[in-house]
């Protein structure tokens, strides 16, 4: 559950107005305003970027498919005030096409989030409600102005841990992106093949990520980190050593393209990821190689979106240990057999959904609110019906009529600070029902 609207919840205030001022009047004189008709096309001059008191101009800018002197349509300006509403710095972003001096002008307003404060931590693991888990934590997510990320952050209950995190997507220039994070965490066996299911996994992680941030859409990111895993009791089952430790680099190879709208809850775009991981290089006994692609494609049709998912992951090698294996009843899941549990060092999935909007997206505007950065809220509900089927296996061959799938549909709730909260009703193979309550847009 994103942390920062439990922060908003305890400052609200009961006097909330659905109206929203009228921007128009902030705008001095001598302006024509003017709007495009669907379809209608037009060449801008200038893009004037206002409201940013904190972000970088060329934040902003960098997000943008287009630059003066591109021709433009609404739908197109939509889609990218979708992509800036994405960097998660804004509560709110509009735009105004107006002739000035015979210039066409767009101006881009944006309303800026809270960007430096002390969070609680709170939320649920492996899309379980019981196991929650809370904490504190500071984070400052646009340093400098230049979108840089800083989280500091610890959490008790289910699966404790602590992590230091620093994102860069400007790097040395605007096309490279650094990340580095280091962690520790105590984690709960997952494995169902090991007797002894109630040990825990300590692990101690640390990786350094470079991207290259090709164009809007594509990245290639290189990976290089050092892992080190040790139980509670030694068994050859929970690890590869005899010791109960395994310590192993890895190095991570991925490609992205995203030319999702909204990150948060997608209706247009599609995203395509693929991975390559080595795990051990010979300075230890953990020597295998694993595989992941995941595609995901969102279809307008009209004021509604068709969303497709497809994804498998391979593992390679003589032993896959435990803890790298998929799992199905954690964070894949699918629903109507929601909290069925399978595992295997292969993975397969298929989703599909329709989205269909109720309302929204609409705000709130908080007028006289104490912190400016909370006054704008953002919200909408949507209906969905959904499709999913998935399967594990080891390296014995794949058995199609094992796959396990289930369908339904439900309610999806779109809150302030990008918060998304599910109810859906699924139904299994054999029409056996289950109520859902989940956290973030399904895919």
């Amino acid at each position: 559950m994103k942390v920062v609207f439990l922060i908003l919840l305890l400052f609200l205030k009961t006097n909330i107005l659905s109206q929203e001022k009228d921007t128009l009047k902030t705008f001095s004189s001598g302006k024509l305003f003017f709007s495009l008709k669907k379809n209608e096309k037009i060449k801008i001059d200038t893009i004037i970027i206002s409201g940013n008191k904190v972000t970088k101009e060329e934040v902003i800018l960098k997000e943008l498919s287009f630059s003066t002197k591109d021709t433009i349509t609404q739908d197109l300006i939509e889609y990218n005030k979708q992509r800036i509403y994405s960097t998660a710095l804004f509560n709110k972003v509009e735009d105004f096409l107006y002739l000035e001096n015979n210039i066409n002008i767009l101006e881009l307003r944006v309303h800026e989030r809270w960007f430096f404060f002390p969070y609680p931590v709170f939320g649920i693991k492996d899309r379980d409600w019981k196991h929650l888990y809370y904490g504190l934590g500071l984070a400052h997510i646009n340093f400098l102005g230049l979108n840089q990320k800083i989280f500091g952050s610890f959490a008790l209950g289910y699966d404790p841990w602590i992590n230091l995190h620093y994102y860069n997507p400007s790097f040395f220039s605007k096309n490279y992106i650094f990340d580095i994070s280091l962690g520790h965490s105590k984690t709960k066996n997952k494995s169902i093949y090991t007797k002894e299911k109630d040990f825990y996994e300590y692990w101690y992680n640390a990786q350094i990520s470079l991207g290259n941030r090709i164009n809007i859409y594509k990245t290639l990111w290189f990976s290089l980190g050092y892992n080190q895993i040790k139980v509670t009791e030694k068994n050859v089952n929970k690890t590869i050593s005899n010791s109960g430790k395994d310590y192993f680099f890895s190095f991570n190879l991925s490609y992205e393209i995203n030319t999702r709208d909204l990150i948060e809850y997608p209706m247009k775009g599609e995203y395509i990821t693929g991975l390559i991981k080595k795990s051990g290089f010979g300075e230890s006994e953990i020597d295998y190689l694993q595989l992941w692609v995941d595609i995901r494609k969102y279809i307008p049709i009209k004021n509604n979106s068709i969303c497709f998912r497809s994804f498998s992951g391979f593992s390679l090698g003589n032993q896959i240990p435990n803890y790298s294996h998929y799992f199905i009843g954690y964070n894949e899941r699918v629903r109507g057999n929601f909290y069925k549990v399978l595992e295997g060092e292969n993975i397969t999935g298929f989703s599909t959904e329709l989205r269909i909007p109720i309302f929204g997206p609409n705000y709130y505007l908080l007028e006289d609110f104490p912190i400016p950065q909370f006054s704008v809220l953002r919200y909408g509900l949507n209906f969905t019906f959904f499709f999913d089927a998935a399967e594990v296996w080891n390296k014995d061959k794949f058995i199609w009529k094992d796959i396990d799938y289930g369908w339904g549909f439900g309610l999806n709730f779109l809150l302030p600070y990008s918060v998304v909260l599910r109810t859906e009703l699924a139904f299994n193979n054999k029409l056996k029902s289950e109520l859902i309550f989940d956290v973030g847009v399904s895919f």
